[in-house]
């Protein structure tokens, strides 16, 4: 009896976990092309939408660690500032070839104060 019930139980939980692929055929017509088309952005639609967000950070929230977007401030995780967001920009920044705002990073970078005591797991983990 307990195998029987350990082999429903793995066949029911197979058949739940199993991924669904739905068709062109399987949706109505006027349905399917909305289902199976994707915006395919370009190189410089994403790079433009780097910068405006970028640009929105630098002039809401520079200096702190984190832009708040809904209230156009900036919040640190500690009582200075980490330097967090400019820090994880600044590879995609220099990447896409946004030069001038890798080096505001860099200048950023080489001006701030980094005697401060932080807590190592919480700040690498990000």
């Amino acid at each position: 009896m307990k195998q029987l019930f350990g082999f429903i139980f793995f066949l029911l939980l197979f058949l739940a976990c199993k991924p669904v692929t739905l068709t062109v055929k399987d949706a109505p017509k006027a349905k399917a092309e909305e289902a199976n088309v994707s915006k395919a952005y370009t190189a410089e639609e994403i790079k433009a939408e780097t910068l405006r967000a970028w640009n929105a950070y630098r002039d809401y929230a520079w200096g702190y660690d984190v832009l708040l977007p809904l209230s156009k401030t900036g919040s640190n995780w500690y009582e200075e500032s980490l330097g967090i967001s400019p820090f994880d920009a600044y590879s995609t920044l220099a990447v896409m070839g946004l030069n001038k705002e890798a080096k505001e990073v860099e200048e950023y970078a080489l001006a701030k104060n980094w005697d401060q005591d932080v807590y190592v797991l919480s700040s690498s983990c990000r």
